[in-house]
Protein backbone atom coordinates (compact mmCIF):
# COMPACT_ATOMS: atom_id res chain seq x y z
CA UNK A 1 0.00 0.00 0.00
CA UNK A 2 2.96 2.22 0.56
CA UNK A 3 4.57 1.92 -2.70
CA UNK A 4 1.15 2.42 -4.59
CA UNK A 5 0.65 5.75 -2.12
CA UNK A 6 4.38 6.67 -2.83
CA UNK A 7 3.94 6.02 -6.51
CA UNK A 8 0.66 8.14 -6.72
CA UNK A 9 2.85 11.03 -5.07
CA UNK A 10 5.49 11.08 -7.32
CA UNK A 11 3.25 10.89 -10.83
CA UNK A 12 1.08 13.98 -8.96
CA UNK A 13 4.71 15.91 -8.29
CA UNK A 14 6.22 15.34 -12.03
CA UNK A 15 2.50 16.78 -13.51
CA UNK A 16 3.52 20.06 -11.65
CA UNK A 17 6.59 20.78 -13.66
CA UNK A 18 6.16 23.80 -15.88
CA UNK A 19 6.93 22.92 -19.99
CA UNK A 20 8.50 26.18 -20.83
CA UNK A 21 12.17 26.04 -21.31
CA UNK A 22 14.48 28.88 -20.34
CA UNK A 23 16.56 30.34 -23.27
CA UNK A 24 20.52 31.15 -22.83
CA UNK A 25 21.09 34.76 -22.73
CA UNK A 26 20.96 36.75 -26.11
CA UNK A 27 21.27 40.40 -27.15
CA UNK A 28 17.84 42.47 -27.68
CA UNK A 29 16.65 45.71 -27.89
CA UNK A 30 14.03 47.46 -26.22
CA UNK A 31 11.68 49.17 -28.80
CA UNK A 32 8.32 51.01 -27.29
CA UNK A 33 5.50 50.66 -30.06
CA UNK A 34 2.64 52.67 -28.19
CA UNK A 35 0.35 52.63 -25.50
CA UNK A 36 -2.02 49.33 -25.70
CA UNK A 37 -5.02 51.58 -24.97
CA UNK A 38 -5.01 53.61 -28.46
CA UNK A 39 -3.74 50.18 -30.60
CA UNK A 40 -0.20 50.15 -29.71
CA UNK A 41 1.37 47.03 -28.65
CA UNK A 42 3.77 48.43 -25.84
CA UNK A 43 7.12 47.48 -25.05
CA UNK A 44 8.77 44.75 -27.26
CA UNK A 45 12.29 42.97 -27.08
CA UNK A 46 13.77 42.06 -30.80
CA UNK A 47 16.29 40.07 -31.08
CA UNK A 48 17.60 38.37 -34.07
CA UNK A 49 15.59 35.59 -33.94
CA UNK A 50 12.21 37.18 -32.88
CA UNK A 51 10.22 40.25 -31.61
CA UNK A 52 9.29 39.47 -28.02
CA UNK A 53 6.38 40.79 -25.55
CA UNK A 54 7.53 40.86 -21.76
CA UNK A 55 4.87 40.46 -19.03
CA UNK A 56 7.88 41.71 -16.19
CA UNK A 57 9.77 44.20 -18.34
CA UNK A 58 11.27 46.84 -15.38
CA UNK A 59 10.62 50.63 -15.42
CA UNK A 60 14.35 50.96 -15.09
CA UNK A 61 14.14 49.33 -18.90
CA UNK A 62 11.79 51.55 -20.73
CA UNK A 63 14.18 53.72 -22.97
CA UNK A 64 13.39 53.15 -26.67
CA UNK A 65 16.46 51.35 -28.93
CA UNK A 66 18.71 50.49 -25.51
CA UNK A 67 20.59 47.47 -25.88
CA UNK A 68 20.12 44.29 -23.51
CA UNK A 69 21.08 40.73 -22.56
CA UNK A 70 18.42 38.79 -21.50
CA UNK A 71 17.12 35.24 -20.68
CA UNK A 72 14.03 34.46 -20.53
CA UNK A 73 11.08 31.66 -20.33
CA UNK A 74 8.62 31.18 -22.94
CA UNK A 75 4.75 31.52 -22.17
CA UNK A 76 1.92 29.60 -24.17
CA UNK A 77 -0.13 32.68 -25.19
CA UNK A 78 1.16 35.29 -27.77
CA UNK A 79 -0.04 39.64 -27.76
CA UNK A 80 -2.21 40.45 -30.12
CA UNK A 81 -2.40 44.17 -30.42
CA UNK A 82 -3.08 46.52 -33.74
CA UNK A 83 -3.01 45.19 -36.85
CA UNK A 84 -0.63 41.81 -36.16
CA UNK A 85 -2.57 38.50 -37.12
CA UNK A 86 -0.04 36.38 -35.66
CA UNK A 87 0.85 38.02 -32.60
CA UNK A 88 4.30 38.51 -30.50
CA UNK A 89 5.54 35.70 -28.52
CA UNK A 90 4.69 36.34 -24.80
CA UNK A 91 7.63 35.95 -22.37
CA UNK A 92 8.66 36.18 -18.73
CA UNK A 93 12.37 37.61 -18.36
CA UNK A 94 14.35 35.49 -16.12
CA UNK A 95 17.56 37.90 -16.44
CA UNK A 96 17.91 41.31 -17.79
CA UNK A 97 21.34 43.59 -17.82
CA UNK A 98 22.03 46.28 -20.16
CA UNK A 99 24.60 45.87 -22.56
Amino acid sequence: MRTVLLFLALIGLAGCEESVEQTDRMDAVTFFTGDPAVDGCGWLLITEQDTLSPVNLDSEFHEDSLKVRIRYKKLSDSVFCAWRKTGYKSVELTDIVRN
